[in-house]
């Protein structure tokens, strides 16, 4: 039996279905997410399609999917600022399946994210993570990200809080 690759490429307009299925399941399968499955609900196949439209086309997004026999089993999005004061920095999130979680899938996204964020000379990405995500904060510093500060009640869920890490990494 031979293990089908995954691939890492970049989303278009046509993957919105996709994407909004691959929400849709993520949203209900973990709580690190901004997004939570509620307003997942409230998302519309034309926004989506919109979105991934917006982001192909401008320099300062990309929207990235890691696929396994052509489904979506993560995603990672990262946004320049525009603003020109704030224009060296990027921000970016990641999400891969559980099923598929510890299988590397999370760095080659990441590795896609910091490689795109040089070519378009950003000097600075940053991201907050939860405090209690241990996994995806050794993913970061596997990368180089270094901890800069704690983002108290970064969460609410259920009426409970949770803290956030902040964490940047300096690409030149």
């Amino acid at each position: 039996m031979t293990s089908t690759k995954v691939i890492i490429r970049e989303a278009q307009s046509e993957d919105a279905q996709g994407v909004l299925n691959y929400l849709k399941f993520i949203t209900n399968e973990t709580s690190n997410l901004l997004l939570t499955p509620e307003e997942m609900a409230q998302k519309k196949l034309t926004d989506e399609i919109n979105l991934l439209e917006e982001s192909s086309k401008s320099s300062a997004n990309l929207f990235l999917l890691a696929t396994k026999d052509e489904k979506i089993i993560g995603t990672a999005n990262m946004k320049s600022f525009l603003r020109k004061r704030i224009s060296h920095r990027g921000t970016f999130g990641i999400s891969v399946l559980k099923e598929f979680s510890g299988q590397g899938i999370g760095s080659m996204l990441l590795a896609e994210i910091i490689n795109y964020a040089k070519s378009i000379n950003l000097e600075i990405l940053e991201l907050e993570v939860r405090t209690d995500n241990i996994p995806a904060i050794h993913l970061y510093k596997k990368f180089g990200f270094k901890e800069y500060g704690l983002y108290e009640k970064f969460f609410k869920i259920d009426h409970k809080y949770y803290d956030g890490t902040l964490m940047l990494l300096v690409l030149n």
